[in-house]
């Protein structure tokens, strides 16, 4: 019985995995924000969650999405910040 039970939760990995590849995870589904979105707002300058709120309408449906919307802002503007001190000063 505990066999089945991890060749479900092994499937339903698998599946979750390609569904990510298939089409881009939305972070916030009330009004469509994309883990990409999220990267361009970065990418574009904005650095606080306010801004990021305000660029992409992120979290202002039903607001469920709100610790998912940040810790993946939050992880992408550390890489971002990252990225920038390790480019080489001309």
């Amino acid at each position: 019985m505990v066999d089945l039970a991890i060749l479900c939760i092994l499937v339903w990995g698998y599946i979750m995995n390609i569904n990510e590849l298939i089409r881009p995870r939305k972070l916030c589904l009330c009004r469509g924000v994309t883990k990409a979105d999220v990267e361009k707002a970065v990418k574009n300058g904005v650095n606080t969650m306010k801004q990021l709120i305000k660029v992409t309408a992120a979290t202002t449906g039903c607001g469920s999405c709100f610790l998912d919307v940040k810790t993946y802002f939050e992880y992408v503007l550390h890489e971002h910040k990252n990225a920038q001190s390790t480019l080489p000063l001309e």
